[in-house]
């Protein structure tokens, strides 16, 4: 969903530190209601990332389509590279794969280091197919391991992009938030807020209900 922040988001977040206030805490305190907008406004990115790098990636709804040229390796290995706002994998298939892959894992898991094993047994094939995303000098990249042949080609890619505030149609600024995680970022976000005025016990609070919110 596409959230409007001055008139959707800042208002949610506003609703959620005043029901998981504390008792005795610095949110207590009357504070200029502008100030608090602008804390709670510097904290949204920050707030969704973090909710988005956790949650399921059943929740992180269909996202966008990447497309582009496999560059193919060794035996049926090949990479292609992502999007430059690229944030997390929702699938990967090859078109001679049994099944998508999600999510990918990273060049420090274990399981990298086998796909050059000269075992064949040890490197993922077309039946149980292993993604993993790199550095590449081309910009970040999905490795994936393999396939039976270099006439595959992609059959199924999304993504999730790096969320950042930007300006809407009409002039305001928006943020696009899954729509089954809006209010597991709306406890993230005001989380943060507390914790940057102060309000521990709140901030812990808030925490808790975003992590039962995403689970």
């Amino acid at each position: 969903m596409i959230a409007a922040v001055s008139d959707k988001l800042i208002p949610d977040v506003r609703i959620a530190l005043d029901r998981n206030r504390v008792n005795n805490d610095l949110l207590a305190v009357d504070i200029n209601t502008r100030m608090l907008d602008e804390a709670i406004h510097r904290n949204i990115t920050d707030g969704v990332r973090t909710i988005l790098s956790v949650a399921p990636v059943i929740a992180l709804g269909e996202g966008k389509s990447f497309t582009g040229g496999v560059l193919w390796g060794n035996q049926g290995a090949g990479a292609v590279i992502l999007p430059a706002d690229f944030y997390r994998l929702i699938t990967f298939r090859m078109s001679d794969w049994a099944r998508g892959v999600s999510p990918a894992a990273f060049d420090s898991d274990p399981r990298y280091a086998l796909q050059s094993s000269p075992v064949k047994a040890l490197r993922g094939t077309a039946e149980r197919p292993e993604v993993f995303i790199i550095q590449r000098a081309q910009g970040k990249a999905l490795e994936f391991y393999s396939s039976d042949s270099e006439d595959a080609t992609v059959a199924e890619a999304a993504y999730i992009p790096l969320p950042y505030i930007v300006t809407g149609e009409d002039g305001d600024e928006v943020i696009d938030i899954p729509t089954r995680l809006y209010r597991a970022c709306v406890c993230e976000i005001a989380a943060l807020t507390a914790l940057e005025r102060g309000a521990a016990d709140t901030a812990q609070a808030l925490q808790s209900r975003a992590q039962s919110l995403t689970d």
